[in-house]
């Protein structure tokens, strides 16, 4: 009787007629001369004295083969440790069938590495911090420094696919701080950064620095759910808008003209001559409110369409401060300019 013990699976126990090979006549060494993986694991794991071995459980069938060779060799056997496979929600094994089994697949949709290591993580363990407020978001060193392999689990585990959008979101979130906290040139982030705006926006990027490139990966980045997205998100903080745009012109119907204007003018004023935009900004905002219909929702609302030509984004005066205020106010004095021409609205 032959007997192991799996870090994963516990004691397990193997008849005698399969290791007598009364039912089984394994293959060793091929036509060709050379040999299977049965043999070749076995010797190389035995010349490189390797401790453990971590496969998937697909191979637990193979280890009375495995077990006699060891023995047939008077070696002893490496600690195994037979990981649960991955599975799709309906039980059946992953396959291109059935969607991204790749790493490439989700590299290629934009997906940052530490996600899909986190996102893996995830499956087939137990993990101690279950009551931390973020407790799905790891970083590679602390799954280091907290991995125990008596603590995978044995039962099959299925991806969970609905938590990439949070877990990409948090780890670009870090990478983005981190950038900006150790700032160097070449930085990977910013690289990419200036590959997809030239690649979506057709511009050519020695116009800005790295910390403008990050302002605006920072400012945008709890709006996308890729970096690849900040961009097209953002592309009013590296281009003109484009009033033009039937989004943008339905965006401005929703403003009565003679307020849209009045506002824009103001607003023009307002970013011409504050200091601190960001702490004047409501006080400016409330003051506006009171002379037109709609109150602060149309303030907002025209100011934005004037800096950005978007529905949404981040906050009104932030975007102004990371423009500049000279921009902001000459970008206001361009749309209404802009609108007077063309006569958007009613």
């Amino acid at each position: 009787m032959f007997t192991y013990d799996d870090v994963v699976y516990g004691h397990m126990n193997f008849r005698p007629d399969v290791m007598s090979g009364a039912t089984d006549d394994p293959i060793l060494i091929k036509s060709d001369g050379w040999p299977t993986y049965h043999l070749a694991s076995v010797v190389d794991d035995t010349e490189m004295r390797i401790s453990h071995v971590l496969r998937g459980e697909e191979w637990i069938p193979s280890m009375p083969k495995h077990l006699a060779l060891y023995e047939a060799l008077g070696v002893h056997p490496p600690e195994f440790v037979h990981v649960p496979l991955l599975i799709n929600a309906d039980g059946s094994k992953l396959s291109k069938r059935s969607g991204d089994v790749r790493v490439e697949d989700y590299q290629k949709q934009g997906w940052e590495p530490e996600t899909l290591v986190n996102l893996v993580a995830l499956t087939g363990y137990s993990h101690q911090d279950v009551q931390d407020a973020d407790q799905d978001v790891k970083s590679l060193e602390q799954l280091i420094q907290t991995f125990e392999l008596g603590r995978i689990s044995h039962s099959r585990a299925t991806l969970p696919l609905d938590k990439l959008v949070f877990l990409n979101r948090k780890h670009l979130h870090a990478k983005i701080e981190q950038a900006r906290t150790h700032s160097s040139e070449g930085n990977p982030l910013v690289s990419r950064l200036r590959v997809a705006l030239e690649r979506d926006l057709g511009l050519s990027t020695h116009q800005f620095s790295d910390d403008y490139i990050l302002r605006v990966a920072n400012l945008g980045q709890q709006r996308v759910d890729t970096l690849d997205e900040i961009p097209k998100k953002m592309s009013y903080l590296f281009q003109e808008p484009q009033w033009d745009s039937e989004a943008c012109r339905t965006f401005r119907e929703g403003v009565a003209t003679e307020s849209f204007r009045r506002i824009v003018k103001s607003a023009e004023q307002f970013f011409a001559q504050t200091t601190d935009v960001q702490k004047e900004w409501p006080s400016w905002m409330a003051s506006q409110a009171k002379q037109v219909t709609d109150g602060k929702a149309a303030v907002q609302k025209s100011v934005r369409i004037a800096l950005t030509g978007e529905r949404m984004g981040p906050p009104v005066a932030e975007i102004a401060q990371l423009l500049g205020l000279e921009k902001a106010a000459q970008r206001c004095k361009d749309a209404l300019a802009w609108d007077e021409l063309h006569a958007v609205g009613g």
